[in-house]
């Protein structure tokens, strides 16, 4: 099946529960991502952020609820031949997730090469393109263990653009990264969203990716999303546990929560 390429696709997650044993992690989401739009979903650690891009991404199969992404169901797309997908979605890892035996164009034309669907020629062509993309031009005959962390986020990437997905999913990003790095991480993402009209989903506790690159954040508590919005209205959010977890991400500072209650006449 020709498909056309880079136009993005939405995300539906209805009523989506998942459990593992006694313990539930997520308890009802639902969420609407629009095609070509990228989506920030916020949270602290052990909120589910993780697990929820894992089930939208076909990793994991949700304990109940649905979700579909181009109009299908993920288990149903996921049942495709490679040929037949109407549309292609990719995934950076929290931690990269690189072959350390393999080199950097290697990693990068993995998936092309079993699947056998371009040339050695294509495939090293779009090898340099992606990595000029994320600013690694030059690095194809590295190891990974020649890279420093920041790098591997950058080829982690370059991977997932190399099979130009119409979605694409990010776990925590900028995870083990300083702030310069985060900050450097953002702005490829932020790249990505102007130069490709691709629908991107970006679950990551930390702001500063929020503001550099979200058309809208989703804030996970208690299993759920809490609420959603522009980057500008969350930080306006009267919400007690969202004012928290500004405060606790110092986008907020104690005076900030005593203005808010001085205005409001409560807490938070």
């Amino acid at each position: 099946m020709k498909r056309t390429p880079g136009k993005g696709v939405d995300v539906k997650v209805d009523n989506v529960i998942h459990e593992y044993g006694d313990l539930r992690v997520l308890d009802g989401v639902n969420m609407d991502i629009a095609a070509g739009e990228t989506l920030c979903v916020l949270g602290g650690s052990g909120t589910g952020k993780s697990v929820l891009v894992r089930l939208m991404a076909g990793l994991e199969v949700p304990t109940s609820g649905e979700i579909q992404i181009g109009g299908m169901l993920v288990p149903e797309y996921a049942a495709l031949p490679p040929d037949e997908k109407p549309f292609l979605v990719s995934m950076v890892f929290q931690h990269s997730a690189l072959l350390g035996s393999l080199t950097v164009e290697e990693n990068i034309t993995l998936r092309m090469r079993e699947h056998r669907t371009h040339s050695e020629k294509d495939m090293h062509s779009i090898c340099e393109q992606v990595l000029d993309e994320v600013e690694m031009g030059g690095s194809n005959n590295k190891l990974p263990g020649e890279l420093s962390g920041g790098m591997k986020k950058r080829v982690a990437l370059a991977r997932a653009l190399a099979v130009n997905p119409d979605l694409l999913f990010y776990d925590e990003p900028t995870a083990e990264l300083d702030p310069v790095l985060t900050e450097q991480i953002g702005l490829l993402i932020a790249r990505v969203r102007r130069d490709r009209p691709i629908t991107q989903v970006v679950v990551t506790h930390d702001m500063v990716i929020a503001d550099i690159v979200a058309d809208r954040v989703a804030m996970l508590g208690d299993g759920r999303i809490a609420e959603e919005g522009s980057y500008r209205e969350f930080l306006a959010s009267p919400d007690p546990g969202t004012r928290s977890f500004l405060e606790a991400a110092r986008v907020l500072t104690s005076r900030d929560q005593a203005d808010n209650k001085d205005k409001t006449g409560k807490d938070g």
